[in-house]
């Protein structure tokens, strides 16, 4: 195989039954866990205390959209606080990937949509997922098309951690869905450089903020903890949660 990811034939990856080829070749050794491991860490200090106070202000569970999900790493950052420990407990293995060793974190009801049935499947059998949708979202029926935007209408946490093969339009109606949304709102999405086009990625970035606010980034968290570590005093600056109804994190 070839060392350079950018290089991978993916389709094998993802369309394996189970997560630990994905694991084994993309997480581990291309440290895409330590990436999980510091979101992990993020959502810990500053999402999942957020999620669960709407959790309770709401009295029912949050509604939660992986979109394009592969086989629901995000989600389990985001729900359940797995950490990188915790994938190389489960995902190491094709043994042990279908054991959730945390619980979900506040009520909260999972929804994905992925191309790969196979990692749809996985997640839904692992209980990753409650409910998923293996569809290209490129390609989508009328019927699925529909479909999406009443979850993203209704979602509370909006995942997006892949737009590179995403078209510009079908991205920025995911956007205007989600923001068509009448309860609070917390978008998370990947922006990666130089990968997804500088050139886009600045209109992309245009279109968030013309959406939504900015609650924080997982940059300046991770600014923030190197300055804790060398003992300098750091305070990232992000917006009082219960002020704005929907906000953004970029990973």
């Amino acid at each position: 195989m070839d060392d350079d990811p950018k290089n991978y034939v993916f389709a094998g990856i993802y369309n394996h039954p189970t997560p630990d080829l994905y694991y084994q070749t993309l997480m581990k050794k291309y440290r895409m866990n330590e990436r999980c491991d510091m979101g992990q860490k993020f959502a810990s200090k500053y999402l999942l205390p957020l999620f669960a106070q709407w959790a309770r202000e709401l009295g029912r569970p949050l509604l939660f959209l992986d979109f394009l999900s592969c086989f629901g790493n995000d989600t389990l950052i985001y729900t359940n606080s797995y950490s990188k420990a915790d994938f190389e407990a489960t995902w190491g293995s094709v043994e042990t990937c279908h054991t959730l060793i945390r619980p979900r974190t506040f009520p909260v009801k999972t929804w994905a949509i992925d191309v790969s049935s196979n990692a749809i499947n996985f997640g839904l059998k692992a209980g990753i997922f409650d409910e998923g949708l293996a569809a290209n979202v490129n390609n989508l029926s009328g019927e699925e098309i529909e479909l999406v935007k009443r979850k993203c209408i209704d979602a509370n946490i909006l995942i997006i951690n892949c737009i590179m093969n995403v078209k510009d339009a079908v991205l920025f109606d995911v956007f205007d869905w989600f923001s068509m949304g009448k309860q609070p709102g917390m978008l998370v999405i990947g922006l990666f450089y130089p990968c997804d086009g500088v050139e886009r990625l600045a209109e992309i970035k245009k279109k968030l903020v013309e959406k939504f606010d900015i609650f924080n980034s997982i940059p300046a968290f991770y600014r923030e903890l190197l300055r804790e570590r060398e003992g300098a005093q750091c305070r990232v600056e992000y917006l009082e949660a219960e002020k704005i109804d929907f906000k953004m994190v970029i990973l």
